[in-house]
């Protein structure tokens, strides 16, 4: 009987294989066909896709006016893009969202910080742009002392998420194992999927590896070369029971990054996320430096110092509660 029931599960395995195979085929036909009919991706011409681009641009320039050493004109090519964007977005919907009009502060502000450089064609192009918006003041980004901007982590709760920031700027000094040690210690405290707990953090220590990885990264020219240590956080992939699930790893990981962003400013470490939206070949590249596991998933990597005696911050406006909260 038992050398039946054998025979009868080994004809049966490659059945029920097929099965799961097929079962994950469909959520993931169904995400691509979602993926390709609705986002950005697949509707330039959207709302939201255009206002994104305007964010996105902004945000460039909003950064380089807030970097360590800036250079005289910097980003001449991103600066034009922002001007596309914006003329884009007002024509098809006119100025109708605050981001828009910060955007537009970012490119005055650009313009402004850049006065002794007269002539440059960009800034001719940027001069006649805001001719058309008089009355949008420029934007000032938040220019702190060291013991400001860590006066919030003695706050109550909602002073602490206020000021809570992405610093750019670290000091010419090694950060400590032990300070990481214990921010990261905080982050056992975030929730996950049936206490599955997916998440890994990696600490990369070694400057030829960190440089390496930043080079495979992209969005961190300017400042990733003075972090002292760089976080890659990871999901792992073994956890995950079902295609159902196969947001969870992300999920999660995004639980565990924002709270280990409040765990790193309790320990006044600055920091900076930096998205992992890279290609395949990029992904494994960096496989080949960090001694993850194949079943684990890079969610994001963050630099991490020091902070100086005095930082900059990016303004970065949040939209209205009344865009993000909705009642039904």
């Amino acid at each position: 009987m038992k050398c039946l029931w054998a025979i009868v599960k080994a004809v049966l395995r490659p059945v029920r294989d097929a099965w799961r195979r097929w079962c994950a085929a469909k959520v993931f036909r169904y995400d691509a066909r979602r993926f390709f009919s609705v986002s950005g991706y697949g509707r330039p011409q959207a709302r939201e896709q255009q206002l994104a681009n305007v964010i996105l641009h902004y945000h460039v320039i909003e950064k380089g006016l807030t970097m360590p050493n800036r250079r005289d004109v910097f980003g001449r090519e991103a600066l034009k893009e922002l001007l596309g964007s914006i003329n884009q977005y007002v024509t098809c919907f006119g100025l109708d969202d605050t981001q828009v009009t910060h955007a537009i502060g970012v490119v005055k502000t650009y313009v402004e910080r850049n006065a002794n450089q007269p002539g440059d064609p960009i800034l001719d192009e940027a001069k006649d742009f805001l001719g058309n918006y008089p009355d949008v003041p420029s934007v000032e980004e938040p220019h702190l002392t060291r013991e400001a901007f860590y006066r919030g982590c003695e706050g109550p709760f909602p002073e602490f998420a206020r000021a809570r920031h992405t610093l750019r700027h670290y000091a010419p000094k090694e950060l400590t194992i032990e300070r990481l040690r214990s921010a990261v210690e905080l982050c056992r405290t975030t929730p996950t999927a049936c206490n599955r707990q997916y998440c890994r953090v990696y600490c990369v220590s070694d400057k030829e590896t960190i440089e390496k990885i930043l080079e495979i990264q992209h969005g961190n020219r300017g400042f990733g070369h003075l972090a002292s240590k760089l976080l890659v956080l990871v999901s792992d992939l073994e956890g995950i029971a079902s295609p159902l699930e196969r947001d969870d790893g992300f999920t999660n990981g995004g639980l565990f990054l924002m709270n280990l962003c409040y765990a790193l400013y309790y320990h006044k470490i600055a920091h900076c996320i930096l998205n992992w939206s890279r290609t395949p070949e990029e992904d494994l590249a960096a496989r080949r430096l960090i001694p993850i596991k194949p079943s684990e998933t890079i969610v994001a990597v963050l630099t991490c110092g020091e902070t100086p005696d005095e930082v900059e911050m990016c303004a970065s406006p949040r939209r209205p509660l009344e865009d993000i909260f909705k009642v039904i």
